[in-house]
């Protein structure tokens, strides 16, 4: 297959020589001699990632349709792995056997080639076919929005390939989550995952997906505490990190900072934000059987755009001036309100020029983890010195008694105490 460039300014499309492991790898290689040798490839573990084909709905969260297994029963493995098509269509010569019924090798070395042609032939001819213009392309997306393009050769085969990675995907979901349940088996302190989850779903409106009421919410936003369907966790997922941190319920670990946070915030205290203005809009909340696009809407309306968010309580005083004060008042509702309004310069701009203290410095001292994770999550400077020439986390270690929450979160981060001693 082509693989288009990771370079940010490059748009280059290379040929690779692509395999596809049945322990959840792909890898792909420069040149047939890599290949053959095992040597300078480069490796996507496929365990937290989704395969989509762009304009169209993303993959890898859905179960493989029945009328596309032959491809996996025909691709016999050798040596665990799915056998390499080449880019050009021409497998290497140990696997050729193996190959789908269906290629024609003579004509395999120029059907890319032709393809490649046609491609730059049309583009700026009217009335392109648009699917000519961008070929026949994938995307891989892993959880941190990390993408890697691939083109095949024919429709016929790009599905094959996506099909099959799909599959890989799905086991490497379920392998985890078998390997995790004979943990808890095996291992008593292990069953925190499970009593973690139902916990999580025990709270006030998490019965129901956040953002179309799906009764089966299996997935959550970290950074958002909220709670949704397996629709719209890829949604959540498309719109990156920094708006929304997506994590199974049942297949990844909870650690107990993760689970305060998901259970001091919930879909309801989410909702009564995020969703404040939303009845008073011409806009309709989307249902279990909206389609995706109708949940992608307003899902990034009120997310990315924050169009449903009400204004913040007070007009005349500062954003950072009122996040402080929430912080303070250890008020978790008014801290995610004002946080919706905030930049990550506002988070960081000290409460004043006498009292250089940021938000993060107060909630350190307060040794309340669930506001300063949540300040984390929204780009807090751990480094920021206040007026005295201290640290969020040399607050934090004079505050955390027992409790030390709130320093690992803080040196997780990178947090390094450089600062003087406090005296109290």
């Amino acid at each position: 297959m082509y693989k288009k460039s990771g370079k940010p300014l490059s748009k280059d499309w290379k040929r690779k020589y692509v395999t596809l492991y049945d322990d959840g790898r792909l890898v792909y290689h420069p040149s047939l001699n890599d290949f053959q040798d095992s040597q300078h490839g480069k490796e996507i573990s496929l365990m937290r990632t989704t395969v989509k084909i762009p304009g169209g709905r993303p993959r890898g969260s859905e179960a493989p349709r029945t009328s596309l297994q032959t491809f996996t029963h025909t691709n016999t493995h050798i040596n665990g792995q799915t056998p390499a098509v080449s880019s050009s269509g021409l497998p290497p010569p140990d696997v050729l056997p193996k190959v789908l019924p269906n290629t024609v090798l003579r004509d395999a070395p120029n059907v890319k080639k032709k393809h490649r042609r046609a491609r730059s032939g049309v583009k700026n001819e009217p009335g392109a076919n648009e699917q000519d213009c961008d070929g026949f392309e994938f995307i891989i997306v892993s959880l941190d929005n990390k993408q890697w393009f691939f083109d095949a050769p024919t429709p016929q085969e790009r599905e094959e390939w996506v099909v099959a990675i799909e599959q890989q995907i799905l086991s490497c979901l379920l392998s985890n989550e078998s390997n995790k349940s004979a943990s808890r088996n095996s291992n008593n302190s292990s069953l925190t995952d499970a009593s973690a989850s139902l916990t999580i779903r025990a709270m006030h409106g998490n019965e129901r997906c956040a953002d179309c009421n799906c009764t089966i919410a299996d997935w959550a936003s970290l950074n958002l505490g909220i709670v949704v369907c397996i629709e719209c966790s890829g949604v959540h997922r498309n719109m990156g990190t920094h708006v929304s941190r997506v994590r199974s319920l049942d297949l990844d670990d909870w650690s107990p900072e993760l689970v305060v946070v998901m259970t001091s915030i919930g879909n309801t205290m989410a909702n009564s934000v995020w969703e404040a203005l939303a009845m008073t809009s011409e806009r309709h909340k989307p249902t279990p059987d909206s389609s995706r696009e109708v949940k992608e809407a307003w899902i990034r309306s009120k997310y990315e755009r924050r169009e449903f968010i009400p204004p913040l309580p007070y007009t005349d005083v500062s954003i950072t001036q009122q996040l402080i004060d929430a912080v303070a008042r250890q008020d978790v509702q008014r801290t995610v309100l004002v946080l919706a309004h905030c930049t990550v310069q506002d988070i960081n701009t000290p409460y004043s020029r006498t009292d250089t203290r940021t938000a993060l410095h107060i909630v350190a001292a307060m040794n309340n983890p669930v506001i300063l994770q949540l300040l984390l999550w929204y780009g807090a400077n751990v480094q920021c010195l206040d007026h005295e020439g201290h640290t969020a986390l040399h607050y934090a270690q004079i505050s955390c008694t027992t409790d030390k929450m709130c320093v690992q979160l803080l040196t997780t981060h990178g947090a390094q105490d450089n600062s003087v001693p406090l005296h109290r």
